[in-house]
C-alpha cells in the first residue's frame, strides 16, 4: 500500500508526474513488497519550495519515508542506480539517493527517487 504524508497533494497529482518516475516509482515498490514491506509512504511528490532545484514542481522526482530497514533501503538504492543511470550526460547524478532533511521539523531521513527529462 501506498499513502501520502498529511497535507501532501491528493492522488490525482499522480497524472502529473513524468512518466519514467512513474514506472521507476512502480519498480522501487515493488522491490520492497518482494522485500517483505507492504506499506510506503511518499512525503513529497509535487511540491514547490523556495531554493529548491524545481524537480518534485516538475513532476520528475518524489521523496519516500525510510521508516523500514535501513540495509535494505541501501541495498535498493544501489540496485535501482545500477539499473536505471540518471542521465549519460551527468554521471555524477544518481537517480535514488538516500538523505536526511530537517525542511519540515521532522529530521525525515528519505529516499528521494528522481529522473531525468533527457
Amino acid at each position: 500500500m501506498i499513502s501520502l504524508k498529511e497535507g501532501s497533494p491528493t492522488w490525482p497529482m499522480f497524472g502529473a508526474i513524468h512518466p519514467r518516475l512513474g514506472i521507476l516509482l512502480y519498480e522501487f515498490v515493488d522491490m520492497l513488497r518482494m522485500n517483505g514491506v507492504d506499506h510506503v509512504t511518499i512525503t513529497s511528490l509535487m511540491r514547490r519550495k523556495e531554493g529548491d532545484s524545481g524537480i518534485h514542481e516538475l513532476g520528475r522526482a518524489v521523496d519516500i519515508r525510510l521508516d523500514f530497514d535501513h540495509e535494505l533501503a541501501f541495498a535498493l538504492v544501489k540496485a535501482i542506480n545500477e539499473k536505471h543511470p540518471y542521465s549519460n550526460n551527468r554521471p555524477e547524478m544518481r537517480t535514488a539517493i538516500i538523505h536526511a532533511t530537517d525542511a519540515y521539523g521532522d529530521n525525515g531521513t528519505h529516499i528521494h527517487l528522481q529522473v531525468s527529462d533527457e
